[in-house]
């Protein structure tokens, strides 16, 4: 297929729509080409898998809380040593449970944040709101009530490297700072968008992602123990609300379910339904951390 492309390309000019002016060559060329455009493979920018993990997986079976979600399992998924967890999605599991986690961030107007964050604490279910991404037709611009995303998580449709047992199922771009923020805060970033540094060069922000081929799992379309997400440092955070005249809300999800192995009993004890909780926090422009 590849060599009649090329020898048509080498004797006949490509197709452009009238309408549009698209190059439906270099479209159709691209879905079989590698994902990142630099022409680097998706596994060149996968991260190791992330070393610290959740307290809930060393909870045995005559914990009372082996099942539940607790407000100590929130902390564990916003706090990183130092940093905080503001975006992202990933996967953590052993034999026996799964727990999924999606932590989202945007930027709210001080007058209005406490208000904010008691309504959306009230709402029977998460899914009854939004906090957007940046750029999001979610994010909401009226005077007085604003709610703005920072964090930009759009990904490429994966390219050939998707069938790439090292790429580990993982996506590009990760997810990292609209570029308002990198302009208001001076940050820069190295190639793969990984680490972002201030004037100082301290490094302020981390994208991560990761993944992993399971051999034996390959026909699963879930991947435990992968995902991406986005660290900052709260000192950094702190002077960028101060900056922006901005607190943060924060939502952090949870789904804790039974992980079910093959020719395993499918017979489930009425302790081990899935757990779903959503709670949310507020990070101020001194830094400071609160929750209803």
């Amino acid at each position: 297929m590849m060599i009649i492309a090329g020898r048509l390309l080498a004797t006949v000019p490509t197709h452009r729509n009238p309408d549009y002016g698209d190059d439906e060559f270099t479209e159709w060329l691209s879905g079989h080409d590698l994902t990142h455009p630099s022409g680097r493979w998706l596994w060149d920018r996968r991260d190791p898998e992330p070393l610290t993990k959740g307290s809930w997986l060393s909870r045995d079976k005559d914990n009372p809380d082996q099942w539940q979600v607790t407000d100590s399992d929130f902390d564990d998924a916003l706090r990183a040593q130092g940093r905080l967890n503001l975006w992202g999605h990933w996967t953590e599991a052993n034999t026996k449970r799964e727990q999924s986690i999606s932590i989202y961030s945007s930027l709210v107007t001080p007058e209005k944040s406490d208000a904010l964050l008691r309504a959306l604490s009230t709402a029977k279910d998460s899914h009854d709101y939004a906090i957007p991404s940046a750029g999001s037709d979610m994010e909401f611009h009226k005077s007085g009530f604003e709610l703005e995303g920072w964090v930009l998580d759009h990904s490429r449709d994966r390219g050939l490297d998707k069938y790439d047992r090292w790429s580990g199922g993982i996506t590009s771009p990760p997810p990292r700072p609209a570029e308002f923020i990198i302009e208001q805060m001076k940050l820069e970033s190295d190639s793969d968008l990984r680490i972002w540094i201030n004037q100082t060069t301290t490094p302020v922000i981390e994208s991560q992602v990761w993944g992993y081929f399971y051999e034996a799992k390959r026909h699963e379309s879930t991947n435990p123990n992968g995902g991406s997400r986005l660290q900052a440092c709260i000192s950094f955070m702190a002077s960028m609300l101060k900056m922006l005249d901005r607190d943060l809300i924060i939502e952090v999800q949870i789904n804790r379910r039974r992980r079910y192995q093959p020719y395993a009993s499918s017979e489930e004890d009425d302790n081990e339904q899935n757990q779903t909780r959503a709670k949310l926090f507020l990070l101020d422009r001194d830094g400071q951390l609160r929750t209803r």
